[in-house]
């Protein structure tokens, strides 16, 4: 419906799937420090996002999805394509709000969801309290704004931290 989508595709076709969608503007590659332990009890699905950076080409750069539902049925087709009834997902950020439209408008498709820090969930102000800490950023870019920007999106978990920081610090840089 959109075009092509690329998958890294890892484990045993036998064990249960898992859908990974990624944060806006990184690729599904941002999974590749955890999907060789997911993949020892699934079989896990990392996608790039339609029209987002990556290896997914849109038949029309002018068409692609713009609305939870166009996501969703995105997400139907690729869900179609890998012959998956159902799955479970993880999802990031912007892949966190494609993946919750997915459970809002086709929930027989999924069994769990995991969200890492979705976005689209919060009322209008409590939208700009979050954006407005990035927009600081861009327009006047400092390594302790960047720092505290990265602290609020992760919390304080060390694992976490340790394996999310330094794309954070890839995605944030500014000089």
């Amino acid at each position: 419906r959109y075009g092509e989508t690329h998958v890294i595709v890892s484990g045993d076709p036998a064990s249960p799937p898992l859908v990974m969608t990624h944060p806006m503007g990184v690729g599904g590659f941002v999974w590749s420090t955890i999907i060789a332990a997911l993949s020892e009890h699934r079989r896990a699905y990392a996608l790039d996002t339609i029209g987002d950076v990556g290896k997914s080409v849109l038949a029309n750069p002018d068409r692609y999805p713009k609305k939870g539902r166009d996501y969703s049925a995105w997400l139907d087709d690729v869900f179609t394509g890998l012959d998956l009834t159902a799955a479970d997902m993880v999802a990031g950020s912007m892949g966190g709000w494609i993946a919750m439209n997915h459970a809002i408008y086709a929930p027989d498709r999924l069994r769990r969801l995991v969200l890492l820090g979705p976005m689209g969930l919060a009322p209008w102000r409590a939208t700009l309290g979050v954006l407005g800490p990035f927009m600081s950023q861009r327009l006047r870019p400092t390594e302790a704004k960047l720092d505290a920007i990265i602290t609020r999106s992760l919390g304080e978990s060390e694992r976490v931290n340790r394996e999310f920081r330094p794309w954070m610090r890839i995605m944030g840089y500014t000089k």
